[in-house]
This record gives structure tokens, C-alpha cells and sequence, in this order.
């Protein structure tokens, strides 16, 4: 498949970006056309093949390239939602509002109940649970997607305890499906030697 399109936004990509890098607080407009670019230009390479073609051909960190194309896609989808952000970090603070696959707003938090509210303060007995939807941190994981929770793990070592903790409950079938939409061939083969030698390695089961 042909990259050439993606290969001609090389250019205004660095451009935006290198802008966006020395413009501080005022940013963000730089920042949505190097995401406006970014997402043209993987529409163009393919998902597959995003990661190494960005590696070899921009010098933008991964986390930045991720978070400008969110930056990027929730404006395609709702012209008006950065209207009163005047900054990325604003930009990010609202993005968080709405859930980026289309583009609603998320449920408000609800408030913390009073002690008054929580339960019987002389029988210490605790009020019926009403049938309610989840609330709090498990009900912000639920309505982010994917890439919405990832990018707002900075440490690497943390990112790698959410992975490690994701594909427990994974089924082998839905881990190498994730694996085969992710990586291109040459990382899936780098796997596949990596998991012979691992089982070679493995004491034999007993007859």
C-alpha cells in the first residue's frame, strides 16, 4: 500500500508540532492541526503499521501523538467543544467531560452523601442501596475509552501492571486478535519467538 499522502504531512505535522512546542499556554490551535494532520496521515499508513511508521518518520512522542489526534477527533466530531479552552491542558480537562466515541457528555459525578444521608447514626444501620448505575472511578473507566485511560498513565512500569492485569482476563483468542489489529508483522514474529524459546524452556510435562 502506498504511503505517499501520509509521507507529504511529514512536513506540516513537525511544523504544528514544533509550533505547538514553543508556544506554551497558547498551544492548543497548533496542537488540533498536528492532530488534524496525525490522523490523516494514519488513516493513510494504517493502524497496523502506525507505530513504526511514526518512529521512523516523526520525531513526536508517542504519548503527545495520541493525545493530539483525541484533541483532533473530538473537534471533527463537535466543532464547538474546545470553544472556551484556550489551552491543551484545558482542552484535556474538558475533553474529559464527554465520551470521545460520540462525543456525550458523561454522567456528573454524583455527591458524596453526609453522614446523615449514609445511614442510622444511632443504629448504624445503612439505608436500602438503590438500583443505580455505577458511580465514581468505576463508572469514569467504564465510559473512557480505551486509549482515553492509557494515555493518562505516565509511568511506564504502572502501564505495564494495567497490561499485565488486562490480559489475565483475557481469553488467547481475543489477546492475539488485539495483537494482530496493533502490531505489524515484524513484531508478531519478534512475540512468536520470544513465546517458542519461552516453551522450549519449559520442563516437559510428565508422561
Amino acid at each position: 500500500m502506498s504511503t505517499d499522502k501520509a509521507l507529504s504531512l511529514v512536513g506540516p505535522i513537525m511544523d504544528a508540532y514544533n509550533a505547538a512546542e514553543k508556544a506554551g499556554a497558547s498551544a492548543l490551535g497548533y496542537a488540533l492541526e498536528c492532530g488534524k494532520h496525525l490522523n490523516a496521515a494514519k488513516a493513510d499508513v494504517g493502524n497496523g503499521k502506525w507505530k513504526k511508521w511514526c518512529g521512523e518518520k516523526l520525531k513526536v512522542s508517542e504519548e503527545t501523538e495520541r493525545l493530539y489526534r483525541r484533541l483532533a477527533e473530538a473537534l471533527a466530531k463537535k466543532p464547538d467543544v474546545f470553544a472556551q479552552c484556550i489551552s491543551i491542558r484545558k482542552a484535556m480537562e474538558e475533553l474529559a467531560k464527554y465520551n470521545l466515541k460520540d462525543m456525550t457528555l458523561k454522567p456528573p459525578r454524583p455527591e458524596r452523601p453526609t453522614p446523615a444521608q449514609s445511614g442510622n447514626g444511632v443504629t448504624g444501620l445503612q439505608p436500602p442501596e438503590a438500583d443505580t448505575p455505577p458511580t465514581g472511578l468505576k463508572a469514569e473507566l467504564e465510559n473512557a475509552a480505551a486509549d482515553e485511560i492509557i494515555v493518562s498513565i505516565d509511568d511506564t512500569d504502572k502501564l505495564e501492571e494495567v497490561a499485565k492485569a488486562s490480559i489475565v482476563k483475557l481469553t488467547p483468542d481475543k489477546v492475539s486478535a488485539a495483537l494482530i489489529e496493533a502490531w505489524n508483522a515484524e513484531q508478531l514474529s519478534a512475540l512468536a519467538s520470544r513465546l517458542t524459546a519461552h516453551l522450549r524452556s519449559l520442563p516437559l510435562p510428565p508422561k
